[in-house]
């Protein structure tokens, strides 16, 4: 019992090591993740390199606001209830310096596998060597969460709700 005890206590750690995280409700980019507020990403990312005002897709409607940060862009679209109120629906980073669920730009696609598992979905074209694999959200947040590899090296991250 002691020994069996023992091999336990000495495999948990190798455990926690390969546990795998869910992208289910997608993931979180310093702190911040889909449905966050305009205020709750500036207290996280500070103030934008730039940030732009514009009629929002048909199928989101509204007004959207992007915000850039060098690195990461961060889009929010405007309640339909209170247009002065901005909520993250789509989040894009391609730089290292924003770690994301766990993962950065610039790791490679077997690092990425390791930590959210086998993706949904992946579409790969041989011309630009460019792959993407999709980890979709649940029912009540609709989106996914796509990983952009060249030649087996992530390069960009992008997090979206669904809207239409």
């Amino acid at each position: 019992m002691k020994t069996l005890l023992f091999v336990a206590i000495l495999l948990l750690p190798a455990f926690s090591l390969t546990a795998q995280t869910s992208l289910k409700e997608g993931p979180t980019v310093n702190g911040v993740r889909l449905g966050a507020t305009q205020n709750e990403v500036r207290a996280r990312f500070g103030k934008p390199l730039s940030q732009e005002r514009r009629e929002a897709e048909p199928c989101v409607g509204g007004t959207e606001l992007t915000m850039r940060y060098r690195g990461a862009v961060i889009t929010l679209w405007d309640d339909p209830n209170d247009a002065s109120r901005f909520t993250v629906g789509r989040i894009e980073v391609t730089s290292a310096a924003w770690p994301v669920s766990g993962v950065r730009v610039g790791q490679s696609s077997g690092s990425v596998r390791a930590k959210f598992g086998k993706p949904d979905a992946q579409e790969p074209d041989q011309r630009t060597k460019l792959s993407v694999w999709y980890y979709e959200m649940t029912d009540d947040s609709p989106g996914n969460t796509h990983f952009t590899f060249r030649n087996g090296k992530l390069i960009k991250i992008t997090a979206i709700y669904l809207m239409c």
